[in-house]
């Protein structure tokens, strides 16, 4: 049977009280209504119904609203279920103002990924007490699950090393891209209107005109950039991680002339968490590339210059000044240097496994779901980045092995991500263990794990 998946997403509400629930249809369809398609359901079993059968004619589900206080099961438990229909739904909980007896409900539901984010009711006015969280859930379910916009072009194969480097580069600098086969529609379009030849994959295009093949990260960089001409500043920042953001950010504020250099990512390890729920005013959570992406430009609004895929490769003193001598030759003046260059990722001491890397091994958390989609995938660490990665990673692959050398998670990793692992049946946790060999071919690898370890 073939399913034919519809242009406009699923929003089902659930409230057992008529005229709340024609309300919240008539609100939704009003801000919403163009885009998605509002189903409203007085009953919880009627709305699983409703999930099931939309899931097997291919419809996508964006996001699922239900009352706390239902008559069939209470709104945490139909939120379970509705997570084991579609895992990749957002899902809220309508909770009545003043409803104390809910809270413990909340807290426990959101530590274990049951719950996104609870709206109250009555929310009149719309536009203060409603838009703005579904506005919300709505950004973060299209931003994983539909097409982006594409600035920058990119064709070339897709188990490429460096074609899948470059989707990490854009992807992690905040630069919409698109990624193509070399005889797609796509790619043929553009090599017809720029009347050009693909000697070389993978090959990036330009809103400007612009083509680079087989580029470096240098050329790409240099030409979606702002490279500042002036590299003397009061402050130079070496590393855009979450420390040297912040570092810019502050110099910035207090009018400080303020310089980050940068050699590869916005946001370091962070940049690549897939979703951050311990950091302070993000009671939702949000993912590390969006958190980078917004200190990124909180950064350049105070004024802020940035220096990009160039490393710092010496310093020293001249009179009062400090100069920072970069890849490309050129030197940085400075009253004053912030150094953040943060973490690096340790790689596997597997050298058989060298050769897969960037076709189907990856050192980053890897967000883009046609990687893994339908796949079993391992991972490797038992930290909270690792954590994080787990629990993306099991929206779209159909299985997830996490692989760790620790006795136990919780030695490594937040209590709440434990608690979601935890709950989450295609993920297997496998302790005391690590990766001694690995074999396959280019898009199918088997690890090979020291004997000893024991399930969790």
């Amino acid at each position: 049977m073939v399913h034919i998946m519809r242009e406009r997403p699923l929003i089902i509400v659930v409230d057992d009280e008529s005229d709340a629930l024609a309300a919240t249809l008539d609100a939704l369809t009003r801000r919403f209504g163009g885009d998605y398609r509002i189903l409203p359901e007085l009953s919880a079993s009627a709305a699983l119904e409703a999930a099931h059968k939309s899931k097997e004619e291919g419809e996508e589900i964006a996001l699922v609203i239900e009352d706390q206080r239902m008559p069939e099961m209470t709104g945490r438990e139909f939120l379970g279920s509705i997570r084991s229909i579609v895992p990749s739904a957002k899902r809220a909980l309508l909770v009545s103002w003043g409803d104390h007896d809910a809270s413990p409900t909340i807290l426990q539901a959101c530590a274990i990924g049951e719950l996104d984010d609870y709206p109250y009711k009555p929310w009149v006015p719309a536009e203060i007490h409603l838009y703005p969280f579904i506005s919300e859930f709505l950004a973060e379910w299209t931003r994983i699950h539909r097409p982006r916009l594409e600035l920058v072009p990119i064709v070339g194969d897709e188990e490429s090393l460096r074609t899948n480097a470059i989707r990490e580069l854009l992807d992690r600098n905040g630069i919409p891209y698109g990624s193509h086969e070399p005889g797609s529609v796509v790619a043929r379009r553009l090599t017809e209107q720029r009347g050009v030849k693909l000697t070389q994959l993978p090959a990036v295009f330009f809103h400007d005109g612009t083509m680079l093949f087989d580029p470096s990260d240098v050329q790409i960089m240099d030409t979606v950039g702002d490279s500042p001409p002036e590299l003397e500043c009061d402050v130079a920042v070496v590393g855009a991680g979450p420390s040297g953001l912040a570092a810019a950010v502050c110099a910035g504020s207090e009018g400080l002339r303020t310089l980050l250099i940068e050699r590869h990512l916005i946001g370091g390890q962070a940049g690549a968490s897939s979703l951050i729920r311990n950091y302070l005013g993000f009671p939702r959570g949000t993912s590390g590339a969006e958190l980078t992406q917004r200190a990124h430009q909180q950064a350049w609004l105070f004024g802020a210059k940035f220096v990009f895929a160039k490393e710092v490769v010496a310093l020293r003193q001249r009179g009062d000044m400090k100069i920072l001598s970069l890849s490309d030759g050129r030197e940085v003046t400075a009253k004053a240097v912030f150094v953040a260059t943060g973490a690096k990722y340790r790689r596997l001491a597997v050298p058989p496994l060298e050769r897969f890397v960037g076709k189907s091994i990856f050192y980053t958390n890897f967000g883009e779901s046609r990687v893994v989609r339908g796949l079993d995938v391992a991972e490797v660490g038992g930290g909270n980045s690792s954590g994080q990665a787990a629990l993306h990673l099991a929206l779209f692959a159909r299985r997830v092995v996490l692989i760790v050398r620790g006795s136990s998670l919780e030695k490594g990793m937040s209590d709440y991500l434990v608690q979601q692992i935890d709950r989450i049946p295609n993920i297997e946790t496998r302790l005391e263990s690590g990766v001694v060999a690995g074999e396959g071919g280019e898009r199918h690898n088997r690890l090979l794990k020291s004997p000893a370890f024991r399930e969790k």
